[in-house]
């Protein structure tokens, strides 16, 4: 009896084994072709002892061919498909692929859709090669890439046109630059000299006349003189706000700390009656250009230095803060401050928030500062109050 069982199970066992197996590949089959599916990609197996291939479903999705046009005999009119100037070198690289012995071929190239059009194309394979190397099959995957080569190609042209724009700015930024070199030449020689001579003329009418004049002429007299002088200040200011929009930068670690130091010890010897007291932050330091950052610490500590000058208990402090990894420098005063309703006027040129005869000035310093610190990619604002100071904070 046992002797019989064993008989029946082994005549069995082979068409079993063989069962499972077929239902095992079937599995295996119908989870590719759900794959395939999936992806969207035409997926293809090129019997290379045949030349006969298989292709998925996605080719019509992909290209509008239809299933009899996707038979296993279409390896030449693949060729055919693919566009006339890069079809030899397209061909040329497969073959060299599967002759050689390189496992993996990718190439982009044209594809003939059924309509007539062409899809541009990414497409891969793998060859499998036999024990002495000789490819066998190469299996792959091919991918409509039209929409990024487009957008590629759009941008592209918008980098050639964005160019051609910062090509043709740079041109009348050049131009205008020129322009303002010529404007400043003009101001620096062809109104210095009228002024020149009404100075000239006045101090002569002072000096030798002056006896002749009464005091009604005589303040007319110096009102000329007090304008001829303004009006120099204001050309040297504008030349040194052009300047500043202008020169080269050359960047390096400056220590303000020791340029803050220097340039109120220049206001307190010229001003050596004057009590103020000077805090001043040690190793303050930034990376920016030694001469534009002087300007910019001068044109704050003069205001400072300026508009505490009818404060009894003055101070002046230099100090330093962040926000994140950014530096936050501040000069600070207790001086005659302003009404912050009117600090957007602060930055501009030839903008004053007290009158002249208040305070000297052209208006024209924190708009050099104002330029000099956008140019070491920042920015410089401000908070105050009338009669209790100032304080002005920037970002190198």
């Amino acid at each position: 009896m046992a002797t019989r069982l064993k008989k029946n199970f082994d005549d069995l066992s082979p068409k079993w084994r063989r069962k499972r197996a077929e239902a095992t590949l079937r599995e295996s089959l119908a989870r590719f072709h759900a794959a395939t599916r999936a992806t969207g990609d035409g997926f293809w197996d090129w019997d290379l002892a045949t030349n006969t291939s298989w292709r998925n479903e996605n080719y019509q999705t992909l290209f509008g061919y239809s299933a009899s046009e996707i038979s296993p005999s279409i390896v030449e009119s693949w060729n055919e498909r693919i566009h006339p100037d890069d079809r030899e070198r397209v061909l040329s690289h497969i073959h060299a692929v599967i002759d050689g012995t390189d496992e993996f071929w990718t190439d982009e190239y044209r594809f003939r859709r059924s309509d007539g059009t062409y899809a541009d194309v990414f497409d891969r394979g793998y060859v499998l090669r036999d024990a002495s190397g000789r490819g066998m099959r190469m299996v792959g995957a091919i991918q409509d890439i039209t929409e990024r080569k487009q957008a590629q190609a759009r941008l592209l042209a918008f980098n050639a046109e964005l160019e051609q724009r910062v090509a043709r700015r740079t041109r009348e930024l050049q131009d205008l630059n020129q322009e303002l070199e010529t404007f400043c030449y003009s101001v620096s020689h062809d109104l210095r000299a009228p002024l020149r001579g009404i100075a000239g003329f006045t101090e002569i009418l002072a000096k030798n006349y002056a006896s002749a004049l009464d005091d009604t002429a005589q303040g007319y007299l110096g009102r000329v003189r007090a304008a001829t002088h303004r009006m120099g200040e204001l050309i040297d200011d504008l030349l040194k706000l052009s300047r500043v929009s202008r020169d080269q930068m050359h960047r390096e670690t400056v220590d303000l700390s020791a340029i803050a130091r220097d340039v109120l010890a220049n206001l307190q010897h010229a001003a050596p009656e004057r009590q103020v007291e000077l805090c001043i932050e040690d190793g303050l330091t930034a990376k920016g250009d030694p001469r534009l950052l002087r300007i910019l610490l001068e044109n704050l500590l003069d205001n400072a230095w300026k508009f505490t000058s009818k404060t009894p208990a003055a101070s002046i402090t230099f100090t330093a803060s962040s926000e994140g990894n950014v530096p936050i420098f501040a000069v600070s005063d207790n001086g005659a401050g302003f009404d912050m309703r009117y600090a957007s006027k602060l930055f501009g040129p030839f903008q004053r928030l007290h009158r002249a005869t208040e305070f000297p000035g052209t208006g024209i310093g924190l708009a050099t500062v104002q330029r000099i610190a956008s140019r070491h990619g920042g920015r410089i604002w401000a908070e105050a109050e009338p009669g209790k100071g100032a304080t002005f904070r920037f970002s190198l």
